[in-house]
């Protein structure tokens, strides 16, 4: 059994056959999916989608990519919606530089509120960096320990930077990037991961896993729609072969991952 670290199920690419998807999902064997907020527009839709359906875990949080749109009240919002739903993690949360015209100062700024506040309410966090891991370090070392737990998602970042993250005690999560051949040196890190700090993700609805037609140069999309949280089997069986193990071992060390930071 797989449990998807990461995924955004409230997506609209999604939510119209969420009930078959989560079907087809459980027939893959894929037993539980992290669901992540990303905005006030849809913690109240992860909240409902975690009601109606067991196998979703809710998590909240505001992303880098709509600090800049976020009401006044944003904070106590969220902390209130955390307080009411005592299960839930904070995220997807983070920093990201990749994007145009940010104002990083701010995006620093709500990153660090929301870090404080995961402490506060002893919660898991679930944190998206692009090209930002210098002033994520900076802000995990001036902010202070996260001693509920935390994960990077969908990670992309370099050998010597999952070092520095797994040395201060962060979850490495892996999606389906990992399955794109010309992708080495992702897939050389996924290999060196320490097996209590390994996740995977599907980050559906997006990056979705790629498979090899023929040959290692023919590397295309499993399918041309939306990434799903049942293809996380494709993500698992490549990078159990990237980690020279089967498929059963790392469905075990994943998930009791998983069940281990959020619950």
């Amino acid at each position: 059994m797989l449990i998807d670290a990461h995924c955004h199920l409230q997506d609209k690419r999604i939510a119209h056959h969420l009930p078959m998807a989560l079907e087809r999902a459980a027939c893959a064997g894929v037993e539980k999916q992290v669901c992540c907020g990303t905005s006030e527009s849809d913690w109240q839709e992860v909240l409902k989608l975690a009601q109606s359906y067991a196998t979703v875990h809710p998590c909240l949080g505001l992303h880098p990519w709509y600090v800049t749109a976020r009401s006044r009240q944003w904070l106590v919002l969220l902390e209130e919606l955390l307080i009411q739903h005592p299960m839930a993690g904070l995220g997807e949360i983070g920093l990201d530089h990749a994007i145009q015209d940010v104002d990083r100062n701010d995006q620093d700024l709500v990153f660090r509120e929301q870090l404080a506040l995961a402490r506060t309410l002893h919660r898991p966090v679930s944190i998206h960096c692009r090209r930002a891991w210098k002033a994520l370090l900076t802000a995990l070392d001036e902010t202070g320990p996260l001693p509920d737990g935390w994960m990077i998602h969908s990670f992309s970042g370099s050998m010597e930077m999952m070092q520095e993250l797994t040395r201060r005690g962060a979850y490495i999560s892996l999606s389906g990037s990992i399955t794109r051949q010309h992708r080495q040196r992702i897939r050389n890190v996924a290999a060196a991961i320490p097996d209590h700090q390994l996740l995977i993700e599907t980050d559906a609805p997006d990056i979705i896993p790629y498979s090899i037609k023929g040959d290692a140069n023919t590397c295309t999309p499993i399918n041309d729609g939306p990434n799903l949280p049942e293809y996380l089997v494709h993500i698992a069986r490549e990078l159990a072969a990237i980690r020279d193990t089967n498929t059963e071992a790392l469905s075990a060390i994943t998930t009791r991952n998983t069940r281990r930071l959020f619950g």
